[in-house]
């Protein structure tokens, strides 16, 4: 009787701990215990990452403190993934860096609590694994990446041999796909892109020739394209 009375309180603590993550930046594999699994349905494109789950064991004390452990849990991974949502907003000020979600990951307080991260087809995910004794308990957040990139530094017009080209820093975001150069005349005032004149699209390099044009009298904005076709704020000279 004891050992069934142990097995109900475990599959309660499971089911219960469900409700702490269930969330619309949330998506889980699926909860275990001891043999009875309790889905929690994802989106039907999500990847799975393998069994995302509670086994607690019948040497483990459950008890209130147990059940504090996922309040913590939640406030902690809420935490991590605002903070690395904060990250990629900035890129990761690496210009030798592939993989901003990855680096991000690693400078975030609570990055001892992630078991791993991948980046899949413009979307995030970052995997946690918390333990208390013998229990453990993982589970994965998925974000969209909806992020823009940061915006260009350090615009500027460099003249080289009779030819003129406007240059910039390149972007610290990891998966950028190019850059649209625009301009206006110099001093005029804009709201936002569709008062530019595009001059060039998807610009590979941080630079590109403006000899043709009239540039001492203009103003030029350079924005940065994610390949999630997220764009950079404009940046004017």
């Amino acid at each position: 009787m004891k050992k069934l009375n142990m097995l109900f309180i475990a599959v309660v603590v499971a089911l219960t701990a469900l409700t702490y993550f269930v969330g619309k930046d949330t998506a889980f594999a699926g909860m275990t215990t001891g043999g009875a699994t309790a889905a929690v349905p994802a989106a039907a494109a999500a990847p799975v990452f393998g069994e995302y789950s509670l086994k607690p064991s019948f040497r483990v004390n459950i008890d209130q403190d147990f059940l504090k452990f996922y309040e913590e849990i939640e406030k902690k991974a809420n935490e991590t993934r605002d903070q690395i949502i904060e990250c990629l907003k900035q890129g990761s000020y690496r210009n030798d860096d592939n993989d901003d979600l990855k680096t991000c990951a690693g400078t975030v307080a609570n990055k001892d609590l992630i078991a791993s991260v991948k980046s899949l087809d413009q979307e995030f995910y970052i995997m946690f694994e918390m333990k208390q004794g013998a229990a453990a308990v993982r589970f994965a957040m998925h974000l969209q990446d909806n992020i823009a990139p940061p915006q260009t530094e350090n615009l500027r017009i460099v003249e080289d041999s009779g030819k003129a080209y406007l240059v910039w820093d390149i972007s610290k975001a990891s998966d950028i796909a190019g850059y649209d150069i625009y301009y206006i005349a110099k001093g005029a005032a804009y709201i936002s892109l569709s008062d530019l004149v595009k001059f060039k699209s998807d610009n590979p390099v941080e630079k590109v020739e403006i000899t043709s044009l009239d540039y001492k009298n203009l103003d030029f904005v350079v924005v940065a394209k994610d390949k999630a076709g997220n764009i950079g704020f404009k940046k004017t000279i």
